[in-house]
């Protein structure tokens, strides 16, 4: 029984002051079951964006452990004079909707 208590609050404790921590990209794409997340995050950003702007990649990806998981994807666009540096976040509860945040520019590029 102490094991339980002690564990909850553990489970707790991690789940309450979770901070982002940084995920492997490529780790990150090797996991089937992320390509939902990762869709969803593409199609926001491609209706959002201005056609002039393409993919470029995917820079990093965040997460946070809450009551389910929040992610923060760093995704850049190019055009043909600049770099535009975007944040996406996504909300995954437990039961696997998603709930989908606007992108916001973070940085952008100018070329010379």
């Amino acid at each position: 029984m102490l094991k339980v208590i002690i564990l909850t609050i553990a489970i707790s404790s991690v789940l309450s002051t979770g901070s982002y921590e940084a995920i492997d990209v490529d780790e990150y794409f090797n996991q089937q079951k992320n390509d939902e997340i990762y869709a969803a995050a593409r199609l926001k950003l491609d209706q959002t964006i201005s056609q002039d702007f393409q993919f470029l990649k995917v820079e990093s990806i965040e997460r946070q452990i809450v009551a389910g998981f929040n992610y923060k994807f760093f995704i850049s666009y190019k055009n043909e004079q600049s770099i535009h540096l975007y944040v996406i976040r996504i909300y995954q509860d437990l039961q696997n909707n998603l709930q989908i945040y606007e992108p916001e520019l973070i940085n952008q590029k100018e070329y010379l």
